[in-house]
Formats: structure tokens, C-alpha cells, sequence
């Protein structure tokens, strides 16, 4: 059996080689069986981490699905971690919520503090980085269908609302690279037509349709995160993250009454309408 620092290091690449790839079924099947595996390659993972995005990619995967099968055990645990680390506490700001069972039950508490914490300590501690926005921007589509998923370039979910005497609709547009967590937990690191480079297949998300919108949000660095339900791939929740790239405009939104939201290239959020 691997030791936990190279399971860690596997599971972060996130190419889909032979060695990521069984990185991640014995990391998943630890998951369910072993916990104490699982919490030391969750620990050696955050350590390894070198960029936001490698905390993204765990706070939405590794980090969440932990949480939510070792919660009673490990609660204490990982939010000592949150207190203490800075890692940690910024894996607490992107983990899937307000769902009790997928959110530990003490971060509404402990969060506040643990963001400050976060925003002074996490560029000290991961060079390289990001910024961490301070500013999250929900657009209120709790609820809202995917009528149509497009795939053929790039990622575009036509998004409606309807009521008894309304409708409305809006479309998410993803010409960059993006992380897709599907129903099922698995994780695909996909590319749009905004970027050079090798392309995975988009269809993978076609499955989206007809799920059900939890969030569309985006912070004032450009990152981009839409969550939802269900879909024709069954029930389950999904997640989907876009961070800025330094040429292009990754990702855009238009909004019922024609208004438009744009990520800027090298990260930053442009409105009209």
C-alpha cells in the first residue's frame, strides 16, 4: 500500500494517469472503509497543496466527502486544523453548504475567524497563489432548471425559472478551464475553447440537464462556481468551478433582461447591463 504522502501527491496531479488514477480508487475506497487512511492523506494532501486550486479541488472532493462520512469522529479534529492552519481554513470557505451533511456543524460559528485568519496568513503560506477574494456574489438562482447543456466547444447551460405567470432565463458560458465534479463524487479537469491546449471531452456534463440549480456565485477575483442537483446522470449533487486564466475571458453570464457578467483575462469581473 502506498504511503500516504504519495497517495497525496497522486491524487493532486489530476491527469488521469495510470498513477492518479489508482491514486484516487484507493483514496475513494479508503473513504468508506478506512478512515484513519483517509484523514492521513487528507492531511498529506493539504500539506502538498501549492496553489488555491489544489485547495479548491480538495475542499470540493477529498475535504467535503470526508466530512460527510467521518464528521462525528473527525469534527474536532478538522476544525482545530481550521484554526491552526490556513490551508485548512480556506478549504472550510469552499466546501458545499449550508447542507448539514455535507457542512461541519461548527463553521458557522468558526468560519468568521478563520477567514481573517485565511486572507492574512494563506499567500505567506502558499507562494504563488492567488488572492482569496473578499467579496462572494450570489445571483439568487437557487432553484432555477438546466433546460439545455451545449458542449460542443465549450460549456454553455441554458439556465430557466418559471413560476405560474413568469418566466425567466439566463445562460452560464465556460470557454476556459474548469473543474466538473459529477453525481457520482468523481472529479474531470476539462478545458472550453478559450485556451490552448489539450481538450477532455465536455460531454461529460451533458448529464446536467433538467438538474436542478443550488448556486451560481462568483467572487471579484473571477472564480466561478455553479452547484446543483440531479440531472439526467441521477440523483446526487455536482459542482462546477471556473477560475480566471491570464489570457481570456474564461467564463460569462447572461443575465433575463439582457444584462452580462464577465470574468476579465487575468481575473476580475466586468458587468453590464
Amino acid at each position: 500500500m502506498p504511503m500516504a504522502a504519495d497517495l497525496a501527491l497522486a491524487y493532486l496531479r489530476r491527469d488521469d494517469s495510470e498513477e492518479n488514477q489508482r491514486a484516487y480508487s484507493i483514496v475513494h475506497a479508503a473513504l468508506r472503509n478506512d478512515p484513519d487512511q483517509a484523514w492521513d492523506v487528507l492531511m498529506a494532501a493539504v500539506g502538498a497543496a501549492r496553489s488555491l486550486d489544489d485547495l479548491g479541488y480538495l475542499a470540493a472532493g477529498l475535504f467535503e466527502e470526508f466530512a460527510s462520512y467521518w464528521n462525528a469522529r473527525f469534527e474536532d479534529d478538522m476544525l482545530a486544523k481550521g484554526r491552526e492552519d490556513a490551508r485548512w481554513a480556506f478549504m472550510f470557505s469552499r466546501a458545499r453548504g449550508p447542507e448539514p451533511e455535507f457542512l461541519l456543524s461548527g463553521v458557522s460559528m468558526v468560519w468568521p475567524d478563520l477567514a481573517l485568519a485565511a486572507k492574512a496568513r494563506i499567500q505567506a503560506e502558499t507562494p504563488n497563489s492567488s488572492t482569496i477574494s473578499s467579496r462572494l456574489t450570489d445571483l439568487g438562482m437557487g432553484g432555477w432548471r438546466v433546460r439545455l447543456v451545449s458542449s460542443s466547444t465549450h460549456l454553455s447551460l441554458e439556465l430557466t425559472e418559471e413560476t405560474s405567470t413568469t418566466s425567466s432565463s439566463a445562460s452560464v458560458r465556460i470557454a476556459g478551464a474548469f473543474t466538473f465534479t459529477d453525481v457520482t463524487g468523481k472529479h474531470y479537469s476539462l478545458v472550453g475553447d478559450g485556451m490552448s491546449g489539450d481538450r477532455t471531452s465536455l460531454g461529460v456534463c451533458l448529464n446536467l440537464f433538467t438538474a436542478t440549480i443550488t448556486a451560481v456565485t462568483y467572487d471579484d477575483g473571477g472564480t466561478l462556481v455553479v452547484t446543483g442537483t440531479g440531472g439526467s446522470g441521477g440523483p446526487g449533487a455536482w459542482r462546477i468551478e471556473a477560475a480566471p486564466d491570464h489570457e481570456y475571458e474564461c467564463w460569462e453570464i447572461r443575465l433575463p433582461q439582457g444584462g452580462l457578467i464577465v470574468c476579465t483575462p487575468g481575473g476580475g469581473v466586468d458587468a453590464f447591463g
